[in-house]
């Protein structure tokens, strides 16, 4: 993701590969996400060619965003049948990751 981040603003416009499959993406400056939702976001994005997002993944990925705070960085995927894990988020996920690890 590092070397996207330059591209990320705060609408969809982003589009790049990532694990061989396409994905868009935007930020969202909040250091929670309070009053925010992802879901709805994408929903009202527009970019969907299917009247839902049913057949979409949505990954919310924490982030620094430097002098602008912390934040999120949303990736979205629309399914496509043709492409293997495509319209899922599950492999995009660290489950090595220590912090996920760990009891709350």
């Amino acid at each position: 993701m590092t070397k996207h981040i330059d591209q990320i603003g705060e609408d969809w416009t982003a589009s790049f590969d990532l694990m061989g499959r396409r994905f868009k993406a935007r930020r969202l400056y909040s250091s929670n996400l309070e009053g925010k939702n992802p879901f709805e976001l994408l929903a009202s994005s527009g970019e969907s060619t299917h009247p839902d997002i049913s057949h979409a993944a949505l990954a919310v990925l924490g982030a620094s965003f430097g002098d602008r705070g912390d934040g999120f960085i949303l990736l979205a995927e629309e399914a496509n049948p043709a492409v293997a894990n495509s319209g899922e988020a599950e492999d995009l996920l660290d489950h090595s990751c220590a912090l996920a690890a760990s009891p709350s």
